[in-house]
């Protein structure tokens, strides 16, 4: 099956067993409208406790059965909302009914707002004594955090204006999806074939994979042409983003947005900027690499289109959907019966939305609530990484669901912090799997040069990303303005650096900030690095036969946030913090590459 060609075709011809099924969620409007009803009652029973939480233990265990009560109705809500929108988003229907949920998220954000102060209002050696009290034995955690976080949670009324402008600050990200994933439309290209077709989001990295040098060369530059049409408007809107987390920075007393971004995961901020250096330490490890592929290449220039081209002519190869699935669960069978008969119903309960089709959201989630499914959103092309791209994503639904299987709902939902780690080990497990079983050394060599650009993609692309989020942010701190020519010449400039001199730095690549999403989720990219380097770890000793490392991974997809981030890892046998941590991943890309090259590489 050709599967690209759905990328340009209508919802309504999607074969049904390629769509998710949502009304495994809410079977119809009118069981999302019942369950939307649901909320005012509990609001209400919850606002008759204001005031009154220093009375007893009780009150406040009532307070926040309550708390989680309604935002498990609005997870369930904005879940399927965001779903269906994400089906078409064009479909005007589906964005309302987004609207709808958001906007009584921000009223509930607000009527909220004061059960926080309320309770660091209280002398802090009664709120601890309380929080030894049976009635509260199962939020003690949560009551200790609070009391961690009393420099930065504000008087009730402060809280209720934050909770308030909630909707208002997420506007500038609403703004970039809609115009780069509904308004913004790119020129047609001619494939090898000779058949015009229109570039979109979901397809314009095929482009950039075809053997023909020119049609990369073509799509490469037609696509960043467009958005280098809009820098003005992306910028603008990039510079809301980074102004709405400064705002609430200073207004929660942080002394930087970094520094705010890290604190509810009490992450020291020497991990992130330790991430960089670490990096950029490998330099010559990473350019290298590119010298490298160059020579493979055979080019006298190696263009930015250029880098993401297989160095292997099996690179062509098409998988049908039945392969990608057959493939991911058989690599996911050291897992053990248990882990491998929960990813098959997620294929059997059509979990998942399969293939691209016209507005569609690009790229691929997994996402659900805990009591829905855990759904995954593809745009399968029948290509090698679109495998892994599975892989990911089911690593990611699995999480979720051995999460929300061990913990109760106020604690089954784990840290971003910590959500790449599953996705990540989940690919390199395909990776050992099909290095292990197959014989043709063409496609092994094709294995090989896929994990070396996913590395680059994640580890290096990522922290550079990390790298130019903290810029901007830096630079609008000291009340300096994010303007487009500021964006490009920044993005370029840490272009160059990461590539190298042997990638010709093509001017365009300096307008490829306008198209992530990721500058919009508020220092979100580092994690994909470090998650890589856990990943690895995990997957190393599963893979080695580690009698104790599936013991190990099931406790760290199953702890959800029942414990510190960093405490769940260590638990786990995964030290963040460890000096040789990002340095320890690097050791399978330098071996990849030397396996790949047959040369020891420079270092």
């Amino acid at each position: 099956m050709n599967y690209e060609k759905f990328s340009t075709s209508p919802r309504h011809e999607i074969p049904d067993e390629f769509k998710w099924d949502l009304s495994l969620a809410y079977k119809s409007r009118a069981d999302w409208d019942a369950d939307f009803a649901k909320i005012a009652p509990l609001m209400a029973e919850l606002d008759e406790l204001r005031g009154k939480l220093g009375k007893s233990p009780a009150n406040i265990a009532k307070a926040l059965d309550l708390e989680d009560r309604i935002e498990r109705i609005v997870e369930n809500l904005s879940s399927y909302a965001r779903q269906k929108s994400d089906e078409d988003s064009a479909d005007n229907a589906n964005l309302s009914l987004c609207g709808k949920i958001s906007a009584k998220s921000t009223e509930i954000d607000a009527r909220t707002s004061w059960i926080d102060p309320e309770l660091l209002d209280m002398p802090e050696k009664r709120l601890l004594a309380f929080a030894e009290k049976p009635e509260l034995s199962f939020y003690k955690k949560t009551i200790l955090d609070l009391i961690k976080e009393k420099e930065h949670t504000l008087g009730a009324a402060e809280e209720r204006l934050l909770g308030l402008a909630s909707d208002a600050m997420s506007s500038s990200y609403e703004t970039f999806s809609l115009l780069s994933n509904a308004d913004l439309r790119f020129p047609s290209v001619k494939d090898e074939n000779g058949v015009e077709t229109e570039l979109t989001q979901s397809n314009f990295m095929l482009f950039l994979r075809k053997k023909d040098r020119n049609i990369r060369k073509e799509a490469f530059e037609k696509f960043y042409s467009r958005y280098s049409e809009f820098k003005n408007s992306f910028a603008a809107i990039l510079d809301g983003t980074v102004k709405a987390n400064i705002f609430e920075t200073r207004a929660r007393n942080f002394g930087s947005c970094l520094g705010a971004a890290l604190f509810e995961d009490r992450i020291p901020e020497n991990l992130y900027t330790g991430l960089i250096k670490s990096v950029r330490g490998k330099f010559p490890l990473i350019h290298e690499y590119f010298h490298l592929r160059k020579k493979k290449l055979g080019l006298d220039e190696m263009h930015l289109y250029d880098v993401h081209h297989s160095l292997v002519d099996e690179s062509d190869r098409r998988w049908s959907w039945e392969e990608a699935r057959d493939t991911v669960l058989a690599s996911i069978e050291p897992m053990g019966p248990e882990y491998v008969a929960c990813a098959r119903k997620a294929f059997s309960g059509r979990w998942m939305d399969v293939l691209p089709n016209k507005g569609k959201r690009s790229g691929a989630y997994s996402g659900g609530s805990y009591d829905s499914p855990q759904y995954i959103l593809l745009n399968f092309n029948g290509r090698l990484d679109d495998v892994f791209t599975l892989a990911h994503e089911l690593g990611h639904s699995m999480h979720s669901l051995f999460s929300n299987r061990t913990q109760k709902y106020h604690y089954a939902d784990y840290s971003i912090f910590l959500a790449e780690i599953a996705s990540i080990s989940s690919e390199l497990l395909l990776h050992e799997h099909l290095l292990r079983n197959s014989q043709d050394e063409k496609f092994r060599r094709t294995i090989t040069d896929h994990i070396l650009d996913e590395f680059r993609g994640t580890v290096v692309r990522q922290t550079m990303f990390a790298e130019f989020e903290l810029l901007t942010h830096r630079r609008r701190e000291e009340d300096e303005s994010l303007t487009a020519d500021f964006l490009c010449s920044e993005y370029y400039r840490l272009v160059s650096e990461y590539f190298g001199k042997d990638v010709v730095c093509d001017r365009l690549i300096e307008v490829e900030w306008a198209r992530i999403p990721h500058f919009h989720y508020g220092f979100y990219v580092y994690k994909y690095a470090t998650g890589f380097a856990a990943a690895a770890k995990f997957a190393k000793r599963i893979s080695a036969g580690d009698k104790d490392a599936i013991p190990d991974y099931m406790r760290f997809i199953s702890a959800g946030s029942s414990k510190d981030v960093l405490d769940i890892l260590r638990d786990s046998g995964v030290d963040p913090l460890d000096p040789g941590f990002i340095g320890d991943a690097f050791g399978l890309f330098e071996e990849k590459t030397s396996e790949f090259f047959g040369r020891q590489v420079r270092r």
